[in-house]
């Protein structure tokens, strides 16, 4: 086993050389969430898959909304963590296909309420035909 250094948004490695490939509670963080899981996809092979658990936005409205309103102080204080991301949405939009996802909620504390609503499952890469705007054929 190696220990290879890099960023989500560049990885350092080939074009399709993994077969899985794991995500858990970071894409919170990370500045660039299309950018990582795009990255992600480069280096999957065509029948790779990722498993994913992550803390996401709120079902609830009420609770959504609570996360939106507290997330810019949240980002401040925990390292650039965002409490109202769409990790589902964020997936497809990266080529993405969420083939089993299942939603809980974890909160341990009473602090952790906002990190409460999670999502844990698996992902595999769209087909590019099925990535490509309409009217536009893939190179």
């Amino acid at each position: 086993m190696s220990l290879v250094s890099g960023t989500g948004e560049a990885l350092p490695f080939d074009a399709e050389s993994f077969d899985t490939a794991v995500v858990a509670l970071v894409l919170c963080s990370v500045a660039q969430p299309i950018r990582v899981l795009s990255e992600i996809r480069r280096v999957l092979k065509p029948r790779g898959t990722l498993r994913f658990y992550e803390h996401v936005v709120a079902e609830r409205p009420f609770l959504a909304a609570a996360q939106h309103l507290v997330d810019p102080a949240w980002n401040r204080l925990a390292g650039g963590c965002h409490l109202d991301r769409d990790t589902i949405g964020l997936l497809s939009e990266s080529g993405f296909e969420v083939r089993h996802c299942e939603r809980l909620w974890f909160s341990p504390r009473l602090s952790s309420c906002f990190t409460g609503p999670r999502v844990i499952g698996l992902a595999i890469p769209t087909e590019p035909e099925r990535r490509a705007p309409q009217g536009m054929t893939p190179t």
